[in-house]
């Protein structure tokens, strides 16, 4: 845990220079959510044409059992259906 503890911290410490960087450390959070869990280090964002995220989530296979259709694409297009 060590390890993804000092991953947060660096996503806490990088400065975004541009929108993609802002999605991109958005996904990357929700990766470091599902590896906290347990699963896999897999995290999804869903962003609309002005740029603002409207959706986040990150990979549920391994949660409460095994959901092959949990990956964090799917799970995020879920919640923003």
């Amino acid at each position: 845990m060590s390890d993804l503890g000092a991953i947060g911290r660096r996503l806490d410490d990088f400065a975004p220079s541009a929108a993609h960087d802002t999605w991109a450390i958005a996904a990357c959070r929700q990766a470091l959510r599902a590896a906290k869990r347990g699963t896999y280090g897999v995290g999804a964002i869903l962003v609309d044409p002005a740029g603002k995220i409207v959706g986040k989530n990150h990979n549920h296979v391994h949660i409460n059992g095994f959901h092959s259709d949990s990956h964090a694409e799917m799970v995020v297009m879920t919640d923003f259906e």
